[in-house]
């Protein structure tokens, strides 16, 4: 008897201790596993952790830039909408106003001997197209070849109001992408820059563009910048509106010019080296 018991609890205290053991090895495995969990989200946390701070400061400079460009947006929009309707695209053409400009156009060249024998301007009757309307405008000189770029530059300026007019869309969206590159809370700079009136710009450039590189300082950008200024259609309208005309058109009050687009000109050899008979056909749009 006695030694079966012996043998009884022998047996038991072996499987206890197998049993003790098993549990232990679990215990073991699970501990790894989730040490090794820990770990793995410790590599995941702290990189977010760390950069934190700088999402949240993304965040505050996004979150302000919007701000700012919602509220320029509110002092600029109405009043230069209320301009392109008033003066670009009004529902009736100040006739007198045109004549006025061509009239600065004429004594201007005609004083520094590149255009003479201005014909009057003749206006055709107006024609619906779609919610516009359009007058066929002709008119013919002689011109120096000067004087025929002059006369061109001057037209391109006609339906433009801000620096942002004076570019194409592909010199915009550089200029945008660039800035989200370097500086995302420059795009209000920008904007503001390019909402600036052409004219004031022509009058200061050099202001206006010291403001806007005061947001920005890497070679790239500068360098973009300047290209831009240089290569585009904003060089040519500096140069005319920081002229005898530009002035001319400031003094007299007629800036912005009515929207015309220029369907034709045809060109004919005039008496003298470089001169040209001039006849010019284009269109003067006014809403419907």
């Amino acid at each position: 008897m006695r030694n079966r018991y012996r043998q009884r609890r022998f047996m038991c205290t072996v499987t206890l201790l197998c049993g003790g053991m098993g549990m232990l090895f679990i215990s073991t495995v699970l501990l790894t596993a989730h040490a090794r969990a820990v770990m793995e989200v410790q590599d995941v946390s702290i990189p977010l952790v760390a950069d934190l701070p700088e999402l949240e400061r993304r965040l505050s400079v996004l979150t302000n830039q919007v701000e700012m460009g919602e509220l320029h947006a509110i002092t600029r929009v109405g009043s230069q909408e209320e301009r392109v309707n008033v003066f670009v695209l009004p529902t009736q053409p100040d006739f007198d106003r045109l004549m006025a400009i061509f009239d600065i156009f004429r004594d201007n060249l005609e004083r520094e001997g590149l255009i003479a024998n201005v014909s009057g301007i003749t206006l055709d009757e107006p024609q619906e197209k779609n919610d516009l309307v359009t007058r066929a405008v002709s008119i013919t000189f002689d011109a120096h070849q000067d004087g025929v770029e002059k006369f061109l530059s001057v037209m391109k300026l006609s339906g433009l109001l801000t620096i942002g007019d004076a570019l194409n869309a592909q010199e915009r969206q550089m200029l945008l992408n660039r800035t989200e590159a370097e500086n995302p809370a420059g795009v209000t700079a920008l904007e503001q820059f390019l909402s600036t009136d052409l004219l004031q710009y022509a009058r200061d450039s050099q202001s206006y563009e010291q403001q806007l590189l005061r947001s920005f300082s890497s070679p790239e950008f500068v360098s973009a910048f300047q290209d831009t200024l240089r290569l585009s259609f904003l060089r040519d309208a500096r140069r005319i509106l920081n002229s005898e005309i530009g002035r001319s058109i400031d003094r007299f009050d007629l800036w912005p010019f009515p929207f015309m687009i220029v369907n034709n000109i045809n060109l004919e050899t005039g008496g003298a080296p470089g001169w040209y008979k001039v006849d010019v056909d284009m269109d003067l749009y006014s809403r419907g």
